[in-house]
């Protein structure tokens, strides 16, 4: 060993004088010189040479803190190196780092490495494995490089006419390859103009006008004659070929945002946002390109926080909403195309992680968009990037012939492959070398082929069974899923008989994998073997890598498999449990791939990374599987419930209180309270975060580890502590500023006064704080009108038996009043849902009736009882002390006036999620409610509505 060492070191010694050997003496030298490269530690082959310019090849061993006179490349397989001189010095020190590893090639990001490596770059990118390099590893830091998407401002003149005169900068985007575009919108310095503007940004106004001007660059003077003043005056062309009038702008795009073009030179210049050249208006739209919709408007209902369920398009991976993704293909551009059978449309990923709809929106012929789907179940892409899609048709326990196949070309041209009365449920599809396409005849049992010159026939298949054998003599059993390998070999998951199966070019389908349903990893060669044969359960999608390796999605197990080319089965993501006869188990969990769970995955594909992506169908969400690290992660969806950016959270939200920049909101399904940023910054994000509660339960703890069981309302006190009612559980639960959550008051239901845990509350609701701290709440199952004071002693204000009554206290009768709200003198407002009325209780404890009939539900405006209520629900009272309801029977906003003047305030009697615009966000008589339950007003006057899913915002008039 000592003698293997010494003889190590002396030939890496030696190698790294390339100067002093020959080239055959290298090659050797540096092959045992790796050999012994686990023997020896970095100093030992790093010996005081010098790095000299071009004598570093792509295998040199590390010359760690060697001398150097220029760059040194330290092994740049996985070193990169710059060699470090003081000012002055001739000659540095080489410093070294080990490369960073990376995933995607070709992908690009913002330089990380240490600034020492930069080389000299201030600003630039890395890519990963750029040419030269043989694994996948972040190269050296670009100079002028730049990450694909990014804007920056630029300007190509003389750095001391920038903003002086007419000169000013633009902006450059970068393009895809990385590389900066154009600066357009830019103003340089020209031929100065009689026309009082300093053209030539020399900070003097027509200087030059008629007058002898010395040239910048020192050469001859030079008379400049006055122009004409007919040049370039008027849109169009002209004799002196101008197209513009020099300095004139124009609007070049209106939508998403106003944008302009300035005229320079007599041409128009570039389209560039014109931010905060024009208001918002109350139209759901940017207008001015600040990254809010509408803010700042008045008389315009619009959405603050919550996202309709199911809305796939129009987001950013993971905040897109998928409702039933089912099948999934990705092109070679990287481009997937995901099938989202829920909502009968089909979704496109582009490599910039936007997801936008791609085809299944409105009916008839055309483009993309106009087809129809009755419900789309399979995908495939060929390389032209042909997109084609099998639509089941209308859902029937009994397969119909009512399916089809469309192929969607990239200009959008769409043309029907297989019409309809052929197919019987179809279900997948792929494409071979030759374009031919293959297509899974779920109900038939067989796979039909289709030709580019447009005949359809049997494959394989066409009997129920489970023979292996040529064509038509085989049989399949519902099968499902498809996929085909580089030779053109179709892979079949033949789902009814838990079986994998391969189908060659000539026909001949025989079995691989499967024997009936159950999990269990094994040996192709002992697919008979009951004992010992891979088992799957239900298998419904495949993929094939370029290496043979067949992927298949284990939907009953809630598995991904794989068989290799060796003919092993394994499970490589998802988990089982069990021991003689093991199952897979669902849910929802990134991490390790042995320990990631997935719920029912109907599809796998490979993409240009070599990782797989999974439907995840019942999780309504794209996973990946990365191959670097095994792990699985969510590419794209949203986990529904799950909390994140205000507009794009999904909840159930019932109750609301704003205070202070911040809305709390109870979300009745999740059983937790969140709290929103009321805060608007222009292009900021403002989140959800949760507070407390997450799961159904009755225990008491802090934050999250507490539960609640479809928590109504929250209102705050005094000293930032909030109130909860807590329905089901029959108890008023507090939560102090520092996160711990206990109950004041309840604990059964029933009724009862009394200290605390000793009273007695039934389905308890609404919430409301008085200035001297006393928390009231609507008893709704007593129909009573309850009080807890600072000490958490429970009495009854107002109410006893169901009714419809005025009176004194308890001698008042109520039906099932949902919500109360106070107002600056003590006077309680009484939203009494059952009775559809709105009741006041004087601080005596007067209650009389404010609006409304009783038991009289309508929709008409009026005074007092003259007006009709339909189940108002919830309530609040403005700084002017006006009364605002909502009602759940007319889907709108009621305002009363102190006076007892019912007028319609917003909606317009009919339940909906968007307005009369078509947009969620419209004029407040033309906005549509999904069922309102609760309302707020904050410091500023601003309207909250609790909306269902989401929460609604009305600006006060000004």
């Amino acid at each position: 060993m000592v003698f293997l060492l010494r003889m190590c070191r002396s030939v890496c010694t030696e190698s790294m004088l390339v100067e002093r050997i020959g080239m055959r003496r290298i090659i050797w030298s540096l092959l045992l010189c790796f050999c012994c490269a686990g023997l020896l530690s970095k100093q030992a082959c790093s010996p005081p040479t010098v790095c000299a310019e071009g004598s570093i090849g792509s295998q040199t061993l590390d010359p760690y803190s060697s001398p150097c006179e220029k760059r040194c490349e330290c092994n740049n397989q996985r070193y990169t190196g710059n060699c470090i001189k003081e000012e002055g010095a001739q000659k540095g020190v080489c410093f070294a780092a080990k490369r960073e590893a990376c995933e995607t090639k070709g992908a690009k990001r913002n330089c990380t490495i240490d600034a020492r490596m930069r080389l000299g770059c201030l600003n630039g990118a890395q890519t990963c494995q750029p040419d030269g390099l043989d694994g996948k590893f972040w190269g050296d830091c670009e100079c002028k490089a730049c990450i694909p998407g990014t804007r920056e401002p630029c300007y190509d003149g003389p750095d001391n006419t920038l903003n002086k005169g007419a000169c000013k900068g633009g902006i450059r985007v970068c393009s895809q390859d990385g590389k900066w575009g154009e600066c357009v919108g830019q103003s340089l310095p020209r031929q100065e103009e009689c026309n009082q503007k300093d053209d030539d940004c020399n900070g003097l106004v027509d200087d030059a006008c008629g007058q002898e001007r010395v040239l910048p660059d020192g050469g001859a003077p030079e008379m400049v004659p006055e122009p004409t003043k007919t040049r370039c005056q008027f849109m169009g062309t002209n004799n002196d070929g101008c197209s513009c009038f020099s300095g004139g702008e124009r609007i070049c795009e209106t939508l998403p945002c106003q944008a302009k073009q300035r005229c320079e030179g007599g041409t128009w210049g570039g389209c560039i946002p014109d931010k905060g050249s024009v208001g918002d208006s109350c139209d759901g739209v940017d207008n001015n390109c600040d990254g809010r919709i509408d803010e700042g408007q008045t008389g315009c209902a619009t959405v603050f926080a919550g996202r309709l369920w199911g809305d796939g398009e129009n987001g950013y991976l993971t905040n897109a909403f998928l409702k039933l993704p089912t099948k999934i293909a990705i092109s070679t551009a990287g481009v997937m195309y995901i099938v989202d059978t829920g909502q009968a449309k089909v979704l496109r990923v582009g490599p910039s992680g936007n997801v936008v709809l791609f085809a299944g929106e409105k009916q008839g012929a055309g483009p993309g968009v106009f087809v129809k789907f009755a419900r789309p179940v399979g995908v495939a892409v060929d390389k032209d990037e042909n997109v084609y899609v099998v639509d089941e048709g209308e859902f029937s326990p009994v397969p119909d012939s009512n399916g089809r196949v469309v192929k969607i070309a990239p200009n959008g041209q769409v043309t029907e492959l297989v019409k309809t009365g052929t197919l019987k449920g179809p279900r997948g599809i792929a494409v071979d070398s030759k374009r031919n396409v293959y297509i899974v005849d779920t109900g038939n049992h067989r796979i039909q082929k289709w030709t580019p010159d447009g005949k359809l026939t049997t494959f394989a298949g066409g009997t129920k069974g489970s023979a292996d054998g040529q064509g038509s003599s085989a049989t399949f059993f519902q099968p499902v899923g498809i996929a085909i390998d580089q030779d053109d070999n179709v892979y079949i998951a033949d789902t009814g008989n838990h079986r994998i199966r391969k189908i060659a070019p000539n026909g001949q389908v025989t079995t691989i994998a499967g024997l009936f349903s159950g999990l269990r990893d094994g040996h192709i060669q002992d697919a008979a073997s009951n004992q010992k044969g891979p088992l799957f359960s239900s298998p419904s999608g495949l993929a094939v890598d370029g290496a043979g390796n067949v992927y298949v999605s284990d939907t009953g197990n809630h598995a991904l498999r794989k068989i290799d080319k060796e003919g092993n089965v394994t499970t490589i993501a998802g988990v089982s449990k069990g021991t003689t006869f093991r199952t897979g188990v669902a849910g929802y969990l990134d991490g390790d791939s042995k320990q990631a769970l997935l719920r029912s995955p109907q599809d796998v594909a490979i993409g240009p990374d070599k990782n797989l992506y999974i439907a995840d169908t019942q999780n309504q969400l794209i996973r990946k599987l990365s191959f670097l690290k095994m792990d699985v992660t969510t590419a794209v969806g949203r986990i529904h419930g799950k909390v994140g950016v205000r507009e794009r959270t999904e909840f159930s939200v019932l109750g609301i209180f704003a205070k202070d920049g911040v809305l709390y909101a109870t979300d009745r399904l999740r059983h937790r309270i969140l709290k929103i940023n009321t805060k608007e910054e222009a292009n900021t994000p403002s989140y959800v975060t949760v507070i407390a509660g997450g799961e159904r339960g009755n225990k008491d703890g802090h934050g999250t580890s507490a539960r609640f069981n479809e928590p109504y309302n929250v209102v705050q006190g005094a000293d930032g502590a909030l109130y909860v009612s807590d329905t089901l559980n029959h108890t008023i639960r507090k939560i102090d500023k520092n996160g711990n959550v206990d109950i004041i008051a309840g604990g059964e239901s029933g009724y009862k006064d009394g200290h605390g845990l000793n009273a007695k509350f039934n389905s308890p609701k609404g919430l409301a704080i008085d200035s001297a701290g006393n928390l009231y709440v609507a008893d709704t199952g007593n129909h009573r009108i309850r009080k807890i004071d600072k000490g958490n002693n429970v009495t009854t204000v107002a109410g006893g038996l169901p009714g419809c009554k005025d009176g004194k206290g308890q001698a008042a009768h109520f039906l099932r009043p949902d919500d109360l709200t106070v107002d600056s003198a003590g006077n309680l407002y009484v939203a009494d849902t059952g009775n559809h009325v709105v009741r006041k209780i004087s601080p005596q404890g007067d209650v009389t009736m404010l609006a409304g009939s009783c038991k009289q539900s309508g929709f008409a405006q009026g005074v007092g009882a003259a007006a009709r209520l339909d189940q108002p629900g919830a309530i609040a009272v403005n700084a002017k002390g006006e009364i605002f309801v909502a009602e759940h029977g007319n889907y709108s906003i009621r305002k009363i006036s102190p006076q007892g003047r019912v007028t319609l305030y917003a909606g317009g009697g009919f339940s909906g999620t968007v307005g009369q615009s078509g947009t969620e966000v419209s004029t407040l008589l033309a906005s549509f409610f999904e069922g309102p339950t609760d309302l707020v007003f904050d410091q500023n006057g601003v309207l909250y509505i609790a909306d269902g899913r989401r929460v609604r915002m009305i600006r006060p008039t000004k």
